[in-house]
């Protein structure tokens, strides 16, 4: 169990398992969505890379043929961004600031 819980005791009832696990699960909320929506929650700053893990690597297609472009590297990309079923906007990190450079950058 992480720190940030020890010393915690829950109990929950069946009814409010299933509703912890729809509310985590069923729509993905991000840790910072959560955190908006119960205002009253803080989080001490020894915690705050227990509680935020780190970026996972991402990996993009190499897409340039180096007989045709020996100083080059293309790179195959789908950007990603979408809206969640509750409406709140998904981008992502690497492939967002792939499209915000200027072409050929």
């Amino acid at each position: 169990m992480p720190s940030l819980f020890r010393g915690t005791v829950v109990n929950l009832g069946r009814r409010e398992q299933e509703e912890l696990y729809d509310y985590t699960t069923r729509v993905r909320r991000t840790i910072r969505e959560v955190l908006t929506e119960f205002r009253s929650v803080t989080v001490q700053r020894d915690h705050i890379f227990d509680l935020f893990p780190p970026l996972r690597p991402r990996e993009f297609s190499i897409a340039s043929a180096s007989q045709a472009h020996p100083h080059e590297v293309h790179l195959c990309v789908a950007v990603v961004d979408y809206k969640t079923k509750l409406k709140a906007r998904r981008r992502g990190v690497g492939t967002s600031f792939l499209a915000s450079l200027p072409v050929g950058a």
